[in-house]
């Protein structure tokens, strides 16, 4: 039999087969198989969120604010940071026999020969500074929010 235009049609919804056949045409539609997909879209894979490492599971980006103590003095006087990503302050001991210690909004970093010491700060707008005081007494180390982000 010929097809002529709508009879296509016509048997997909149904009709258009000889009068009193009863046949009836079922369409199936394919969504695709399981092959080419990634893990965590084929049947029984688990979404990026619940497998280890996945979603969720990373850092917070934040950048390092590193203070060095060598012969009694902490240093440098100035940090400059990227504004809005969280500040790591990480005070060192450079020398065999110090021990040194700031004081960074409210919190206390300390640090021996061979243990550093770290505090983690929210980010800062831009323009905007703390002060690092080294509880020996001495200048107070400034952080504050101008450089640019990124490597």
């Amino acid at each position: 039999m010929a097809s002529g235009c709508g009879q296509d049609e016509q048997k997909r919804e149904g009709g258009g087969g000889s009068p009193g056949t009863g046949s009836e045409v079922t369409i199936e539609e394919t969504v695709g198989s399981a092959e080419g997909r990634p893990p965590e879209l084929q049947p029984g894979g688990s979404p990026p969120e619940d497998q280890s490492g996945g979603a969720g599971d990373e850092e917070p980006a934040r950048v390092q604010a590193l203070l060095t103590g060598r012969g009694g003095r902490i240093g440098p006087p100035l940090v400059r940071v990227p504004p809005y990503i969280s500040v790591q302050v990480r005070l060192r001991a450079a020398d065999a026999k110090g021990r040194y210690a700031v004081r960074v909004r409210g919190r206390v970093v300390r640090a021996t020969p061979g243990r550093p010491g770290t505090a983690t700060l929210a980010g800062l707008r831009p323009r905007q500074a703390v002060q690092a005081r080294p509880l020996a007494g001495g200048k107070s180390i400034r952080i504050e929010a101008s450089a640019q982000p990124g490597p």
